[in-house]
């Protein structure tokens, strides 16, 4: 897992060829509507909501894309953890590239104008609360990596 200001993404460019196409969309993803914008190494969602209790979610992993996730407006906790330190609940599904998981990790707090980097490894359990439900907007690249 990368946690960064969106600032210092340019930085990034090494790991992910994509990131100058992903700058370039960004620069007007908060005034653009929720839905998915295809590209041809992946896709873009804008995605609206309000969190949920840590309690309430479970980890989730992907085996063909990674995701890069980056807070527009509001914030978010998202708690990690290396997927071999958890215990699956759900099977892969290869049509949706997505495992669930129950297990213990790393809480992090995630204000607008940040961004992480989760490879298919970092289970992630995005868009939490532990006390007080919020609103937020984000940005969510997944780049095909498998």
């Amino acid at each position: 897992m990368i946690i960064d200001k969106t600032e210092n993404a340019w930085r990034y460019q090494a790991l992910l060829p994509q990131m100058a196409e992903i700058l370039e969309f960004a620069k007007d993803a908060a005034k653009r509507e929720a839905g998915t914008y295809p590209f041809p190494w992946g896709r873009i969602m804008i995605q609206e909501g309000n969190t949920r209790h840590l309690c309430e979610a479970d980890f989730e992993a992907h085996d063909k894309y990674l995701d890069i996730q980056w807070m527009l407006s509001g914030s978010e906790l998202v708690e990690w953890a290396n997927v071999g330190e958890l215990t699956e609940t759900i099977p892969y599904d290869s049509q949706g590239d997505i495992r669930f998981l129950k297990g213990k990790g790393s809480v992090l707090e995630v204000p607008a104008g940040v961004f992480y980097l989760v490879y298919p490894e970092d289970a992630h359990k995005p868009c939490c609360h532990r006390i007080r439900q919020g609103s937020y907007k984000k940005m969510v690249v997944k780049i095909r990596v498998a």
